[in-house]
């Protein structure tokens, strides 16, 4: 008969339990109880997407972590190369000769006399300034062109003297439609130069670094963009220009939606369901967190129950149940099933059935509770018996 009941419970997809109600129930005339999401079902929902959480935290904590200290990184980089780097004026003949060319590395460190953006001693015509731009942007493609992020260098009035060839990507244009205009000259994104025109008197005038987190709408969707935008000083330490980075940010807010998703998930799941649902820490036994159903029928606030511990919802025999048999289990198995006991604030109780289980929650130990009224159901089956 057992074996009977255990396969038509399976075959129906309930538990042994609810089957033999059902059937008592149709036997003597009786209500049959309301059928309800199975406690595993809600508790393997909450599982999974506590699992997912947790893998997206963990990815965008560390994607925003090595974001942040790539551009800390680069940022320094820039400063030491613009400081350090003396891009050597044009020959009398007019053409670049990049054997001269040198840094600190390679010689005893010597101050440059001048730290200047561009040679404009050495340029006297507009073939001159453009020749200058070129060599400039050669010598700095050299070292640019391995870092993923677009850099761009302004002089102190905002033009642009040196743009990275990741800004074609970035900004949708060839860099020759912005080396030597303002911002607001040249067809940018406009929430860069939004950015941009608000930041940089900020940080030629107060020599302050400035962040900000843009997204931009392309033909293949949003894209996010951090941009960083830092104050160049000469030796003397005038400020001469600004170097702004912009990184590519985009799979690191992905996740950080997809997160924020799965947290609303949680949050739905948690509030909504149809049972009570408890976090309890292991070692003190405190109600860290409760859901509205918990609150409701305990006929507690939401408030007040975080501020009671297992034992003060509990009977007294529920309790001692709970210390000899749950806890002994849970550390056995890591999980349990148990009819139990619940005391209300008025002192009246409640019959649960409970399924519980051992999780980590934050950096503590905690039990995951599923507490679902059956005392309707242990009525039915005290008439019954």
């Amino acid at each position: 008969m057992l074996q009977a009941i255990e396969k038509q419970a399976k075959a129906l997809g309930k538990t042994k339990t609810d089957l033999v109600i059902e059937a008592l129930a149709q036997v003597y005339d009786l209500p049959v109880p309301d059928s309800e999401t199975s406690l595993d079902s809600i508790q393997q929902q909450l599982d999974a997407l506590r699992q997912q959480m947790s893998e997206l935290t963990g990815d965008a904590g560390t994607q925003q972590t090595l974001a942040r200290d790539g551009i800390i990184k680069v940022t320094s980089a820039i400063q030491e190369v613009l400081q350090v780097f003396q891009v050597p004026p044009l020959p009398d003949n007019g053409q670049p000769d990049f054997s001269i060319v040198h840094t600190a590395q390679l010689e005893p460190y010597q101050p440059p006399a001048a730290i200047r953006l561009l040679d404009m001693d050495m340029a006297h015509s507009a073939e001159q300034i453009a020749l200058q731009v070129e060599y400039q942007m050669q010598i700095f493609d050299q070292i640019f062109s391995a870092i993923p992020d677009l850099v761009f260098i302004c002089d102190r009035f905002g033009h642009f003297t040196y743009v990275s060839p990741i800004g074609g990507r970035v900004w949708g244009l060839d860099r020759t439609q912005v080396l030597g205009h303002l911002c607001y000259e040249a067809e940018l994104p406009s929430e860069f130069t939004e950015f941009y025109l608000s930041q940089m008197d900020t940080t030629l005038s107060f020599g302050k670094q400035s962040f900000a987190e843009l997204r931009v709408f392309t033909t293949g969707g949003p894209r996010y963009f951090e941009y960083t935008l830092s104050p160049i000083r000469s030796e003397t330490g005038e400020i001469i220009g600004t170097v702004g980075i912009a990184s590519d940010i985009t799979h690191r807010k992905e996740t950080e939606l997809a997160l924020q998703e799965s947290l609303e998930k949680y949050k739905n799941l948690f509030e909504l369901a149809n049972d009570m649902i408890f976090i309890i820490d292991v070692e003190t036994h405190r109600i860290i967190d409760a859901n509205q159903k918990a609150s409701r029928r305990l006929r507690y606030t939401r408030k007040e129950l975080t501020q009671l511990k297992l034992e003060d919802i509990e009977t007294t025999e529920a309790t001692d149940y709970f210390q000899v048999y749950v806890i002994p289990q849970l550390e056995k198995a890591g999980s349990h099933i148990f009819v139990h006991q619940l005391r209300r604030k008025d002192a009246t109780t409640i019959t649960v059935e409970v399924s519980i289980r051992l999780i980590e929650y934050g950096d503590r130990l905690a039990y995951q509770s599923f507490a679902r009224d059956v005392s309707e159901r242990q009525k039915l089956t005290d008439a019954v018996s």
